[in-house]
């Protein structure tokens, strides 16, 4: 069965979130403006929707008169009356309800084990303090393709398959990039600032990689397009260099199998033939206030004399 947006939002039900995919569970995060892992498990990102759901009052009220007898479940003691019980739910419900409680206990628990194994004086951070733990960049960078700037596309798209079957994580990627650079990406990345590089860390959110890319990218590709006529072909092209940047700026690939109207909607950033049309819109609106006899007027109002033969023109 299809899933359809509009009909949860309208009537949310746990079914309706069970027999949803991950793709389908991102959209009803984005929707509900919940904070969730892009690169969680379909089960993670399920109950953190039905957690936050449950606390947002989506789903039916509790109703304290309904009681149960429970013991100790995975060594944590938790009165069923305690639980967010409802008058409609099943025992499935009971026990995923238990164990979103037993996830809450086991989160509280690391987090206190973490705060008495973090010491009182503050320790200087060391130069691989950027990277994963236990992740040496060394060993790992002769497997790095090399860089040639004739292949940009298909070196990102080889470089994504192999850290990817590799499982590095994502924030060392830019660092790894950068050691392999050449020539004029080389150039890029030296001209930025220590500040500036942030740009490509996970820090940085989704909606200031958007801005940039609206402010900075996207006016030099829509350069010069508002008297061209392009076809679509090249509006394709297009679409698919700024998927390619969104994706690399978000730390996403097609394996994560996340659906490019997700990634619209998390960098705020409209498609590009959207704006190639507004563009040209805009061009004609200016051309037509000016005056009748302005040049770009009289050329868009020129009747050209006689009869164009059938076929098409040949070349000179």
């Amino acid at each position: 069965m299809e899933f359809k947006l509009e009909d949860f939002t309208t009537n949310p039900s746990r079914d309706k979130l069970e027999r949803c995919r991950k793709a389908d569970l991102l959209l009803i995060a984005d929707c509900f403006d919940l904070r969730v892992p892009l690169h969680a498990k379909k089960e993670e990102l399920k109950q953190l929707l039905m957690e936050k759901l449950l606390e947002r009052g989506f789903f039916p009220k509790p109703a304290p008169t309904v009681e149960f007898e429970l013991g100790d479940f995975a060594g944590v003691p938790a009165p069923l009356q305690d639980l967010p019980l409802h008058s409609g739910m099943t025992m499935e419900d009971l026990k995923l309800t238990l164990r979103i409680r037993e996830v809450e206990v086991r989160n509280r628990e690391l987090e206190l084990e973490r705060g008495a194994a973090v010491p009182a004086s503050p320790t200087p951070l060391s130069p691989s303090s950027g990277c994963e733990d236990g992740f040496d960049v060394s060993r790992h960078i002769a497997l790095v393709p090399p860089f040639r700037e004739s292949e940009v596309d298909s070196y990102f798209n080889a470089f994504e398959r192999i850290a990817a079957t590799l499982k590095w994580p994502k924030t060392v990627w830019p660092l790894l990039l950068q050691c392999k650079f050449v020539g004029k990406a080389q150039e890029v990345c030296t001209s930025l600032s220590t500040e500036d590089s942030w740009i490509m860390m996970k820090r940085v959110s989704a909606r200031l990689k958007g801005k940039v890319y609206r402010t900075v990218v996207r006016p030099a590709l829509l350069y010069g397009l508002e008297t061209v006529a392009v076809r679509k072909r090249q509006e394709a092209e297009m679409e698919t260099a700024e998927m390619k940047m969104l994706r690399f700026s978000l730390g996403v690939t097609r394996l994560d199998r996340i659906r490019n109207e997700f990634i619209r909607g998390t960098a705020h950033v409209a498609c590009v033939s959207n704006k190639v049309r507004e563009a040209r819109l805009r061009w004609f609106g200016h051309v037509q206030r000016r005056d009748s006899e302005y040049i770009g007027r009289r050329m868009l109002e020129l009747e050209p004399p006689g009869k164009r033969a059938i076929g098409r023109p040949r070349r000179g």
